[in-house]
């Protein structure tokens, strides 16, 4: 069978499974996520048709072994997604809950803006700079150098290190709260104002349009969850500020895209998008030679764990993959195949058994408390991150793990009638009609 064949069938594999999880839980949010992957498979059939196809680092033979591989992690890891299709009822949080998510939502909504606030003059350089400056400045943040002042100032770094697992979080938190909050409405506006133009910096500093794709997917898939809490006026709103969002973002993606490929821009489309299961079929699944077990995606646990140090930045990281497994680390194997980098072709299948039980209660419950949401949040970034990368690696990805576990325990903090604190175990779950 050629590679063509193998990356059809594969194709026809994932949209089959869309097609019957549809049938099944309607537009869900497993749908919607197993839609990008399902995007990514046809784009991986045919990018290996485009006539620069083998000219370049991805060109390697396609076997069906490894697609299968992929694909049964997949659907062993987010089957209780599917389930998930609104969120219809959160319970009110009680004093203590209250008060905490006030100031999570004063301290994120203050660093939020004085990030915006010190990164105006870079965006507004990137902004007016030209299609070769665009293309020059995109260049800079691949060889970490970046343009961001926040991560030229130690002080303001440290900071920027520590909140950068915090973003998604806010982003997603920032939605529901808009939406659903009806005390403290000129705090909850801010805090979702403040959200939305930290994503917009961080977008416009790094060049980035795959994160621009990402942030907008996460957007779009909080506020599908929460479409019922939209009234008429909050339809309205998310159209005249929303629709030109999009409008914009989609100029600023074609015109970085143009900058760094001209008249090839189509075809490193179908690359990015279809590069992941390419590159873990050909390149990884059958290559790998050994492990970094921890080296290279969690450093930071990595480093105090074993006193050792890890990977800090991307070269760092890129040169331990290489040196330890002998595969390159710069590009993409999604989130299953960073798994195996880091602990071989076992591991995927438990760290899918794990995703599948932590999924499986929130994938059967109608009525969510504030931490129910921070896991969703918490998976929706995974899953959408993950066709392509692993997407809790680095400071970011292993300092988001961290504040999910912290809040999802706060969260279940209570306070009694008399007073005491007390810890709330997960009631038992309320099945969803389907």
């Amino acid at each position: 069978m050629s590679s063509v064949q193998v990356l059809l069938l594969n194709a026809l594999l994932y949209t089959i499974t869309l097609l019957f999880f549809y049938i099944k839980y309607k537009f869900s949010m497993g749908v919607m996520v197993w839609l990008l992957y399902t995007v990514s498979a046809w784009s991986s059939f045919l990018f290996i048709q485009q006539p620069g196809y083998l000219g370049t680092v991805h060109a390697t033979e396609q076997t069906v072994f490894p697609c299968l591989y992929l694909y049964t992690v997949f659907m062993i890891s987010m089957k209780p997604l599917f389930k998930i299709n609104k969120i219809e009822k959160i319970d009110e949080l009680n004093i203590f809950n209250s008060k905490l998510f006030k100031w999570i939502m004063i301290i994120c909504t203050a660093v939020q803006l004085i990030f915006f606030i010190v990164d105006i003059p870079t965006m507004l350089n990137v902004l007016k700079s030209g299609s070769y400056m665009l293309s020059t400045l995109r260049t800079s943040v691949y060889g970490d150098e970046g343009v961001s002042i926040l991560t030229q100032n130690p002080w303001l770094n440290r900071i920027y290190l520590l909140f950068s697992g915090m973003r998604i979080l806010a982003t997603g938190m920032s939605v529901v709260a808009f939406l659903s909050f009806k005390d403290n409405r000129k705090l909850v506006n801010l805090f979702a104002i403040s959200a939305l133009l930290n994503n917009i910096r961080l977008i416009i500093v790094q060049v980035g349009r795959g994160e621009m794709v990402l942030v907008f997917l996460l957007y779009a898939c909080i506020i599908y969850l929460m479409r019922d809490w939209l009234d008429q006026r909050k339809r309205r709103a998310l159209i005249v500020y929303g629709l030109p969002l999009v409008i914009v973002g989609i100029i600023f993606f074609w015109a970085i895209s143009v900058s760094r490929f001209g008249d090839r821009a189509s075809f490193f489309i179908y690359k990015y998008l279809g590069e992941p299961i390419n590159n873990f079929n050909g390149i990884l699944f059958k290559n790998i030679k050994g492990t970094t077990n921890g080296r290279a995606y969690f450093s930071l646990f990595y480093r105090y764990l074993s006193g050792e140090s890890g990977a800090f930045t991307a070269n760092d990281k890129w040169g331990i993959i290489y040196s330890l497994t002998g595969i390159r680390g710069d590009i993409f194997y999604t989130w299953v195949g960073g798994v195996i980098i880091e602990f071989g072709k076992v591991a995927p299948f438990i760290v899918a058994i794990i995703l599948n039980r932590m999924l499986n209660r929130v994938g059967n419950i109608s009525s969510y408390y504030a931490g129910d949401i921070i896991v969703i949040i918490f998976f929706i970034n995974f899953y959408t991150r993950g066709i392509f990368l692993f997407p809790t690696q680095n400071y970011e990805g292993m300092l988001m793990i961290i504040y999910s576990i912290m809040l999802y325990l706060l969260f279940r903090i209570r306070r009694t009638s008399d007073g005491r604190i007390v810890f709330k175990l997960p009631k038992k779950i309320e099945h969803r009609s389907t």
